[in-house]
C-alpha cells in the first residue's frame, strides 16, 4: 500500500494545474472588475477609473510578459486586433448613443 518512494512535491502536471488556477481566478477577478465598473456607471453614475485602470493595467503586464518571453504568433497578435478594434467600436457607439440622448 505505501511505498517508501519520495513523494514528489511538483512536477509538470502540477505546474499546469496550478497556473490553470491562477488563470481561472485572474478572469474571474477581471469580469468582477469589469461587472462592478458597468454596474457604478449604469446604476449609480458613478465614474470608476480607477478599477478601470487596475484592468487595463493587468492586461498589459500579461501582454508584455507574453512578448518578453516570446509566446505570441500571428493569429494572437490578429485576434488582440481585432478586439480591440471591436472594443473600440462599441465605445464610441455607446458614446454616440449618449450624447444623443
Amino acid at each position: 500500500m505505501f511505498t517508501s518512494k519520495k513523494e514528489v512535491q511538483k512536477d509538470e502536471r502540477t505546474t499546469v494545474v496550478e497556473n490553470a488556477s491562477y488563470s481561472l481566478a485572474y478572469k474571474f477577478v477581471g469580469f468582477a472588475l469589469l461587472f462592478d465598473v458597468a454596474y457604478r456607471a449604469y446604476v449609480k453614475s458613478e465614474a470608476s477609473w480607477d478599477l478601470l485602470a487596475i484592468i487595463i493595467i493587468s492586461g498589459f503586464l500579461t501582454i508584455s510578459y507574453q512578448i518578453r518571453n516570446k509566446i505570441v504568433n500571428r493569429a494572437w497578435a490578429n485576434t488582440l486586433i481585432l478586439t480591440i478594434t471591436v472594443a473600440s467600436l462599441v465605445a464610441f457607439l455607446i458614446v454616440l448613443i449618449r450624447t444623443i440622448h
